[in-house]
């Protein structure tokens, strides 16, 4: 995407009303140091002319008082606007990564999975950066560097059209070179973040995952892995420097011949023709060397907006990407849940689901049974509204939920998958994500539902214990059992259990299934699981398998009829 500066201040301007004060401060500390920047040099010609050649000693005391008192003012104005863009960088970040957050939040379960969490991540943090500082480096200073080369150019020409004239040949070669080393940054800037995206992701699964690494003693595999993309990352490093240093020397190049010894060379010459005094050289110098700082810093800046395009591009889009359908109906639901003839594939041509229709009775004991990969969850995830069916449709008591407010239908609803996350917080604070208002009597109560209030209780800081990343200071059965007590937390009218109970061993399996189905009350249950014995007490058991729903009914007339859950059963009990 070619996004011109104007047509980014635009798509920027909404974040900017609430700071508009600060870029105000930021353009008038600009256009007072335009002044102060160009008072200096006639100090110094008045130094040279007057109080050297003339011998003008009062003159000496007024220069040197002039003198420090454009150095104060420019570091009071420095200070302030350093201040005031510091501010108006953090509040500008803020606004900004909130709608990011937000948006992220919004987001399709299918739309976040195309991408790696590395990407999102850095989406959020390195390329709002870019465009954090881009008020300042691309409005403020650039509109400052365009006055000031058009100022310092007017004065430079009144003084010696001819030596301004000579002098600005080598401008077409600054220009050349700054674009080619902003193409070069560009691009393997561009790199690092592509690579720096995968290495994220790659370090925070492995750190995530370590245990089950270990288990499968892949270390060597990993450690190879980690060294490729430091490796590459260093490559690319070297290259970034590489580009840096042709950088660093042009720029000295620039700052100590093109606008120093260059112009000094050919002023020499007018100086001896007496068509300049010294002094009148030392002040075209440093107006010179103003204009071609200017020149320079908007040819600089121009490069470096054509580098940072895909950064700012990339916020854009993820500000504009589509956000889940939302409804206006705000209702207590019954609990009644139907999927007609719906259809579903994570790649189109290749179907998960074919022509699924299912109908969950309010307040019933619901179960979907089959082998793994049948498309159960998925199932499950298109019922909850986390999957947008391909055909078909998804009702709430008999009502399109599309119609419904997400927000309004998610409080109702409870979910407890095989690998639920805990976070790495207390034990109290990853209840009260469910019922932000629970009390401490709500909290042990939900826990006694899900077999954990002895042990919660038995545990040196209570509810208030950390519990670690994912949970990693409590066993499997714990974990899950906390992750039920929280959905139970809730007292949803939908509580969907996948694989909720497969952590546990039998007895407290049957248990939590026991005190669940009592806790439930008369919400609807729907079961997943591919265990038969696990859902035995369920109400209706519906069969699936390869996509499709084979038959449904209970325990006991599918074991009698269906040999395909007759087998099912078998298998299980031979495995157990």
């Amino acid at each position: 995407m070619r996004l011109g500066r104007l047509e980014i201040f635009r798509r920027i301007k909404p974040y900017t009303r609430e700071c508009r004060w600060l870029i105000v401060m930021m353009l008038l500390c600009s256009a007072a140091a335009i002044p102060l920047s160009l008072i200096n040099p006639v100090f110094f010609q008045i130094l040279v002319d007057d109080v050297m050649r003339e011998k003008q000693i009062a003159v000496f005391y007024q220069v040197v008082l002039g003198l420090v008192a454009v150095y104060l003012c420019r570091l009071l104005l420095d200070a302030a606007s350093l201040g005031v863009s510091n501010q108006l960088l953090n509040r500008f970040s803020l606004s900004l990564r909130t709608d990011i957050w937000k948006a992220y939040q919004r987001l399709p379960l299918a739309t976040f999975e195309k991408e790696k969490p590395g990407d999102w991540k850095m989406r959020l943090m390195d390329d709002v950066d870019s465009l954090g500082s881009f008020i300042k480096d691309q409005v403020v200073d650039y509109l400052y560097h365009i006055v000031m080369m058009a100022v310092t150019l007017v004065l430079t020409l009144r003084m010696s059209w001819l030596m301004t004239l000579i002098c600005s040949l080598t401008v077409p070669l600054v220009f050349l070179l700054n674009a080619w080393i902003g193409r070069g940054t560009g691009k393997v800037n561009e790199d690092i973040r592509n690579v720096s995206q995968n290495y994220a992701s790659f370090t925070h699964d492995s750190l995530q995952y370590w245990k089950e690494i270990k288990i499968q003693h892949a270390e060597e595999t990993f450690i190879g892995r980690y060294r490729m993309y430091r490796k590459r990352l260093a490559d690319l490093g070297y290259r970034w420097i590489r580009y840096w240093l042709y950088a660093e020397i042009f720029n000295d190049f620039k700052a100590n011949y093109l606008t120093k010894v260059l112009v000094y060379i050919i002023g020499s010459f007018f100086v001896i023709r007496d068509q300049i005094t010294v002094g009148q050289l030392i002040l075209f110098g440093e107006y010179f060397s103003l204009l071609f700082t200017s020149l320079d810093a908007v040819s600089g800046k121009n490069a470096q907006l054509r580098t940072n395009a895909p950064f700012y591009s990339r916020v854009f889009e993820t500000l504009s990407l589509e956000k889940e359908t939302d409804g206006e109906m705000e209702q207590p639901l019954v609990g009644e849940v139907e999927a007609r003839a719906v259809g579903y594939g994570y790649q189109r041509e290749e179907p998960v689901l074919r022509e699924v229709s299912l109908q969950i009775e309010a307040g019933g004991y619901t179960a979907l049974v089959g082998h793994s990969g049948c498309g159960k969850t998925t199932l499950a995830k298109l019922l909850l509204l986390l999957y947008r069916p391909d055909t078909g449709s998804i009702r709430y008591d008999g009502q399109e939920a599309s119609i419904f407010r997400r927000r309004s239908l998610y409080r109702q609803i409870g979910m407890v998958m095989q690998d639920s996350y805990l976070f790495d917080m207390s034990i109290r604070d990853n209840l009260l994500i469910a019922k932000e208002d629970a009390t401490e009597e709500e909290l042990l109560d939900a826990c006694a539902k899900a077999n954990i209030r002895e042990f919660v209780i038995g545990l040196p800081q209570g509810l208030d214990t950390e519990i670690g990343e994912r949970g990693v200071r409590l066993s499997g059965g714990q974990r899950q059992r906390l992750a039920i007590a929280r959905a139970i937390l809730r007292q949803p009218r939908l509580l969907v259990f996948d694989e909720a109970t497969s952590s546990l061993d039998k007895m407290s399996e049957d248990r939590v299934n026991e005190s669940v189905r009592a806790a439930a009350e008369q919400a609807t249950l729907l079961v997943i699981s591919h265990k038969p014995s696990a859902v035995v007490r369920a109400n209706r058991i519906v069969v699936m398998d390869d996509g499709q729903i084979l038959d449904e009914g209970t325990h006991a007339e599918l074991y009698a009829r269906n040999a395909f859950y007759r087998k099912l059963a078998m298998d299980e009990g031979r495995s157990e």
